[in-house]
């Protein structure tokens, strides 16, 4: 794409007059995107068209060096082509969303919402005129960038049907579509997404979150609840005193971890907090620099999350495997080029800690191990095919031909390579940026303070006193963690990525349900009395010992959530039935039941407006125990 650009990056005469540059101008550097580049900058958004020319000129303009008596004017060379083959490279994801998205990667929410309600009527009219042809409706839908399997997992024919037809579906799923593929444009393709650039997630993406909140906003003032006794509450004040409030669910959070803490501490259990981070391939930019990590794949954070998931989750099997039981909290957070990390704060018996670090570590470094200088097969039989791949080469060679047995004395195995780690393997700077242990040490101070900061970060940057917890350790300028926070909430509700999760204990569901009006009053001997009035004072502590202890199963829970079928036939706005609404909780011992949701409510718009059921008058004697 150079025009008049010779081998060796340098520009000829006839180069410089193609390009408009007469030889008075040689040596002056470029100001202006040449070629058929410019015609590529000039189909980008305006944010990635600036950015896009600064990064081509400064390319195009390269100085080389010659010798200190060479005159200035022979130092100039324009290399258009690296300029070019650069561009192509950070516009690639551009151009690939504009092939693969049904509209424009930079639609307004207004286009999307257009585009949807097309989409919508022509699935109708479609499937009015020619039936129900599955294979079609689904080749349409895919071609739309529908996620058929994982949008429809579950789902009844009734229900995607009336998916497909429906506006508003077809809004939530393209919306989401088109905003991860733009910020995918300017993270993967442009790194803008980075400690020296915009820190989490581009500043696209917190104006789009914002005007979503703006949006949300404006719906919650205008609707409102109305019991059967005329009671009526504005739906934006009743979400002021839930867990929506960031400081009612920082709150919350931070009163469950209190709680398990002095559950640990009552037990002398020990506490364990560590970090596990993706391998390089997730990374898009380096960390002090910003510049771009040449071993990043193109993955997202959305990859990025369901890699750690799914390392979790053989982290747990084994746990399970090797009777080891832990309870506390992860936090998922971002790294500043917004990938993904976690923190974890768990309490178990001291007796388990080196079982537990090892079996974390194991999994943690387990994918792209040999960028942590981690030389080990993953099983037995990974070693031997390696062992007679090595003694087919001694044959082809000629020589002596070793034993399997002698080259598998010299391999080591994943098992037993993490069973004989020390301190020399979990203290390497490789491996302790892949994952991180740190003891908590009672005496420096509550186990809760460790986790803390990383709680406020993920919600609004303060706490409970409603104080900003200090400088974000991600940005470059020290900006306080208030102000990222914002930041932070609009990465994770960008790419669905869940910040909090409970690990062990008793369901925070039952400990909510409790919290209710009315649930203190009775015989304070009864179990579901008790724990309510544990839950009433906020000691999750008590709650949890109340429920079985941190390590209770599910399945031996004293009490669980008491689920009734609605009185009348209810369907969604897909046609599908409605499923049981929780009323209360119940004795799983003896049956007792004890309603804590009392009235019917409809929400609808104030001053009139369609309205739906809420809940339902209890009259159904149809049981469901759910303790989660």
């Amino acid at each position: 794409m150079g025009a008049g650009c010779d081998g060796g990056g340098g520009v000829g005469r006839l180069g410089f007059d193609f390009l408009g540059v007469g030889m008075s101008d040689f040596g002056a550097p470029l100001t202006a995107v040449v070629g058929k580049s410019e015609g590529v900058i000039a189909g980008l958004p305006d944010d990635l068209r600036e950015l896009a020319t600064k990064k081509w000129l400064a390319l195009a303009n390269v100085k080389q060096q010659r010798g200190d008596d060479t005159p200035d004017w022979q130092r100039k060379f324009y290399d258009v082509k690296r300029a070019d083959a650069a561009l192509q490279t950070w516009a690639a994801p551009f151009f690939a969303c504009a092939d693969a998205l049904p509209l424009d990667v930079e639609a307004s929410d207004e286009e999307i919402r257009d585009f949807a309600k097309r989409t919508g009527d022509l699935f109708r009219s479609g499937i009015y005129q020619f039936g129900w042809d599955w294979e079609y409706l689904r080749e349409r839908a895919v071609a739309l960038g529908l996620d058929w399997d994982e949008v429809f997992d579950g789902k009844s024919e009734v229900g995607i049907l009336g998916r497909l037809q429906d506006g508003a579906f077809w809004n939530r799923q393209l919306g989401k579509l088109i905003r991860r593929s733009r910020e995918h444009v300017r993270r993967a393709g442009f790194n803008l997404v980075n400690k020296r650039g915009q820190l989490f997630c581009s500043n696209r993406a917190v104006r789009d979150r914002r005007a979503q909140k703006l949006r949300n906003s404006a719906l919650l003032d205008a609707l409102s609840m109305v019991n059967e006794l005329g009671e009526e509450f504005s739906l934006s004040e009743l979400v002021e005193k839930s867990n929506a409030n960031p400081a009612v669910r920082r709150a919350e959070l931070m009163t469950r971890i209190a709680g398990f803490e002095a559950i640990a501490r009552d037990l002398n259990h020990a506490g364990e907090f560590l970090t596990l981070t993706c391998p390089s391939r997730f990374h898009r930019a380096h960390h002090i620099s910003g510049d771009v990590n040449d071993k990043y794949d193109g993955s997202s954070p959305r990859d990025a999350a369901a890699y750690l998931q799914k390392v979790w989750a053989k982290i747990q099997a084994a746990l399970k495997r090797a009777e080891i039981g832990i309870y506390g909290f992860r936090v998922a957070e971002p790294h500043h080029d917004g990938c993904p990390h976690w923190h974890g704060l768990f309490f178990m018996e001291a007796c388990h800690v080196d079982a537990f670090r090892r079996i974390v570590a194991r999994y943690a470094c387990r994918e792209n191990r040999e960028e942590l200088g981690l030389v080990y097969f993953e099983t037995q039989t990974a070693a031997k095919e390696f062992a007679r791949s090595v003694q087919a080469e001694q044959r082809l060679g000629g020589g002596k031909v070793a034993s399997l047995a002698t080259i598998l004395g010299g391999l080591k195995i994943e098992g037993a390579f993490w069973e004989q780690a020390d301190w020399r393997v979990f203290g390497d700077a490789k491996v302790r940026a892949r994952v991180l242990f740190k003891a908590i040490d009672w005496r420096k101070g509550t186990a809760a303070g460790y986790i803390a900061k990383y709680i406020a970060k993920n919600i609004d940057g303060k706490n409970n006193a409603g104080e900003g917890v200090g400088e974000d350790w991600e940005s470059v300028d020290g900006e306080s963690v208030v102000v990222t926070a914002e930041r932070v909430d609009a990465w994770a509700a960008l790419w669905g990525i869940r910040q909090f999760q409970q690990i062990g204990g008793a369901p925070v569901g039952i400990w909510r349900e409790l919290r209710r009006e009315g649930m203190t009053e009775g015989d304070t001997s009864d179990v579901i009395v008790r724990a309510a009035m544990a839950a009433d004072k906020g000691d999750w502590g008590k709650f949890v010992h109340l429920m079985g202890g941190a390590f209770v199963c599910r399945s031996s829970l004293p009490i669980a959530l008491y689920k009734e079928e609605a009185q009348i036939d209810l369907t969604n706005r897909y046609g599908e039935p409605v499923g049981k609404f929780t009323r209360g909780v119940v004795d799983t011992k003896s049956g007792e039941i004890r309603i804590s949701r009392i009235h019917e409510w409809t929400v609808g718009f104030k001053n009139g407006g369609a309205a739906a059921p809420w809940t339902c008058v209890n009259n159904s004697t149809n049981l469901r125990f759910d303790g989660v």
